[in-house]
Formats: C-alpha cells, structure tokens, sequence
C-alpha cells in the first residue's frame, strides 16, 4: 500500500512524508495509511524472525488504528490483518492458545469481507496449525483444506502451496503416506507457480521428508540439497530455520552424523536468535537424538531436558522431549526418573494422538519393559507399535523400531536361551536389512549386516532343560 519511504494517501493516493499526519493534496487524515505504514513494519519484522520488534511496531499500529471508524478499519482489513499479525508473533514465540484466540478474532472480522481471500487463506492456514500442535489432526486437515481451497479460488498459488503442504504433512503424520506425497506434488506444483523461492523450498523439504521415509534416500538427500540451496534467497526466518532443522534429521537418519550436527546446530542458531520457540522444541530433540548416537551422554541430556522444560502446552513436541528422557534414564538406570517422565508421556499421549506420538509412547513403554526384562510386555508393546507403523507403509520407521525390538529379543534369549527366539532376532534383522537395502542407506544397511555377520560366527544359545 505504502511506498517506501512515504506514506500514500487512501483518499486520492497523493504521496507525503513519513512524518505527516494529514495530506498535503485532499487535507484527510492519513491515519489509515500510517496504520498501513505500521502493519508492514510489523509483518517484516516477523519475517525476520525480530518478533519482539514487531510488537513494538504492532502498537504503534494500534494506536493509529483508534482514529479510524469501525467501518474504515474493517474495509481496509485492518483490524483482521492486525489480529492476524498478532497471532503470528505469538505462534512463533509459543504462545499457541493466544494465538489462537487472535485467529479467531481476524477470522470473524474477515467474514463476507471482500478482497480478504489471500488473508482469510492465512488466517485458515494458521488455525490449522494450532489444531495441529494441539494434536487435532483432523480439525487441523479441514482448516488446511479450507485454505486452500479459498487460495485456489483467487489464484494465490503461495498461500495455496502452504495449505497444500500442511495437508500432506497431516496425512503423513497420521500414516497415510501416499495421500501425503500426493498432496506434496500439489504443494510443488502451486510452488512452481508462484515462483517464489521460500514456497519452492519449502515444498522441496516436504518432499525429502517423504522420500526419507519411504525411499530411495537418495532423492530424500537430493530434494532436501535443492531446499538448501535456496536458503540464501529466503528472507523468511522461520522457514529458513525448519528447512535447515529437517536437513539435519534427514542427514541424521542417514548416519551422516557430521553433516547433520552441523545442520541442526545452525537452525539452532536461528531459532534461538529469533526466539522462535516451537523450532527450538523440535531441533533440541533431534539434537539429543543425535547425541545419544554419537554417544555424548552429558550432552544427550542436555538437549533432551532443554527441550522438555520448553514444551509448555505444545503437546505434539511433549512426546518426542520425553521419549528421550525415558531412553537417557534407563541407559543411566535411574528409575524414580524413568516412571516420572514416562507417566508425563502416557498423561500426552492418547489414542486419538497422531500417529508419530503413539508410537512414540509405545517404544518408550517397550524400552522400559526390556530394560527390567518383562519380556511379554516388551513384546506386546513392540508388536503394537510395529503394527501400527505397517498399516501406514513408513518403511523408514518400521526399520528403525525394529532394531530396538530385534535388541530386545537378543537380550531375552541372552536371559532365557531359547534358540526360537534367538532365531525371530535374526529373522528381524534380515527384514531390516532388505528394508535398508530398499531404502538405499548403505551405512545403516552396513550396521545390520554386520550384526548378522556376528550371529553367525556366534554359538545359538540353546535353550533350557
């Protein structure tokens, strides 16, 4: 609306200094503009990632707008526009149900409100995204569809792929994978339309999330080396800061551990610098994970109870921190903590949570069965998960649970020697081995294989008579 370093008049867009307050053409109040002037302000400055600023900006904003009409404001979509923005300021610093309260305001004031689509797009979009961190995939589904929808309808082909993309990553999240990767390839295509980079990367590192996943993981390194690439193009610090956190966590189930630390301690770089809370949450956990492989235990821990002690009510990032914490106390084998960080999980996590959050529950339950050898519950935990990881074609997923369930038959077979179970280990890790080889990870597949090499040098426990 406003050119930079003036402010153009609403009336009879006569243009006038920075400073005025009234027109030097018409003589009319330049409120609305210097309103205009603010919002701006404030939406750049939530792009780059300076959301305390923005604040700031947003005041000022408020105080202009108490000069307007309720008429001037809502046909200018200032008032929704101005709610929106605020919600964005507190999403991105983790305030999920004040945003939400914000939402719910721009959307009531953008109703049967003309010119409002690309906004009302936005609004739609973001109230999916609160769904989907208070673990409603479904209300989150029908927000993003509704989106974009109304996007598609207007031709806006950014706020379109956004929308498109979430609904793939529901999908995902929820086991559905092929209905994901269809709705990513929608997202690329409304991307390349737009021709916008942040948008084109974006889609590129849906589309490497999937191929990690499903394979071959060669395409996963290849789309999410193109997301890279058009970081240097991306104002936008938010997603700059996700695109380099899921490069990381592709590079890390890769077993590129180097290339993946230094990925995922440059995101976090970004969203501690921002205050970009949401990120920090998700890129610490994936940070511990990383350390509990390196076998960095102090550091391990480190990230893993940062993570949790900033979860607040974002229960989809809760089960993932504390998953962690479960593993961590039981390789330390202190169970007063294990019992408490596992009832916090199971108190998360419910049978309507999305898929990734039960079976993180399920693993956590059948870890802390292995480790105090209830091998039957261990068994019926892992089984659950397994299954319910097989009917959603994650084969990625279903590799890596079966390493740990193969482990837990080795210890029970070391406890109990019993060649049949000692046999179903090996029979888990031949599948996981066909699974890696698919997949096309030749460290992890270079793992199995080696310990499969060493059960067949090794004598078969016989069992007891």
């Amino acid at each position: 609306m406003n050119k930079q370093g003036s402010l153009i008049c609403l009336n009879c867009e006569a243009d006038n200094q920075l400073n005025a307050h009234t027109c030097c053409q018409c003589g009319q109040s330049l409120a609305a503009s210097r309103t205009y002037y603010y919002l701006d302000l404030t939406d750049a400055d939530i792009i780059n990632g300076r959301y305390d600023h923005a604040r700031s900006n947003m005041t000022r904003a408020d105080v202009e707008m108490l000069a307007l009409s309720s008429e001037q404001r809502k046909r200018y979509l200032l008032t929704a526009r101005a709610f929106w923005l605020q919600s964005q300021i507190y999403y991105y610093k983790g305030y999920i149900d004040e945003a939400h309260a914000e939402l719910l305001l721009a959307l009531q004031n953008l109703e049967d409100q003309a010119g409002g689509e690309r906004l009302l797009a936005n609004v739609l979009n973001s109230l999916g995204n609160v769904e989907f961190y208070h673990a409603n995939p479904e209300a989150a589904a029908i927000y993003y569809q509704h989106s974009s929808e109304v996007a598609l309808q207007v031709g806006e082909h950014s706020a379109a792929a956004k929308a498109m993309g979430n609904l793939g990553l529901i999908l995902s999240d929820t086991g559905r994978m092929d209905e994901a990767l269809t709705w990513y390839r929608r997202s690329l295509e409304q991307a390349e339309q737009s021709g916008e980079s942040l948008r084109l990367a974006e889609a590129y590192r849906l589309i490497a999330g999937f191929y990690a996943h499903e394979g071959p993981y060669n395409l996963a390194i290849d789309y999410t080396n193109k997301s890279l690439a058009l970081r240097g193009q991306i104002a936008d610090q938010a997603s700059a800061c996700r695109i380099t956190s899921e490069a990381g966590e592709v590079y890390l189930n890769y077993r590129d551990l180097e290339q993946a630390e230094t990925c995922l301690k440059e995101a976090q770089e970004i969203a501690h610098r921002t205050g970009y809370k949401l990120m920090q949450v998700t890129n610490l956990t994936v940070l511990a994970e990383l350390m509990r492989l390196k076998g960095s235990s102090e550091a391990w821990f480190d990230y893993a109870n940062r993570a949790f002690n900033q979860v607040g009510s974002v229960l989809s990032a809760r089960s993932g921190a504390a998953l962690q914490l479960v593993m961590y106390y039981i390789s330390e084998q202190n169970w007063i903590y294990v019992r408490k960080y596992m009832q916090m999980l199971e108190e998360a996590v419910s049978d309507s949570s999305a898929y990734t959050e039960r079976i993180n529950l399920h693993r956590a339950q059948a870890l802390l069965h292995s480790a105090m050898e209830q091998w039957d519950e261990a068994e019926r935990r892992f089984t659950t998960a397994i299954d319910l990881i097989r009917s959603s074609h994650d084969s990625y997923r279903l590799a890596d649970l079966q390493e740990d369930y193969a482990a837990m038959l080795l210890q029970h077979a070391a406890a109990e020697p019993d060649p049949t179970i000692y046999d179903r280990a090996r029979a888990t890790l031949e599948e996981i081995a066909i699974t890696f080889r698919n997949l096309e990870m030749p460290l992890r597949l270079a793992s199995v294989e080696a310990r499969l090499a060493q059960m067949a040098a090794s004598p078969q426990p016989q069992a007891m008579t």
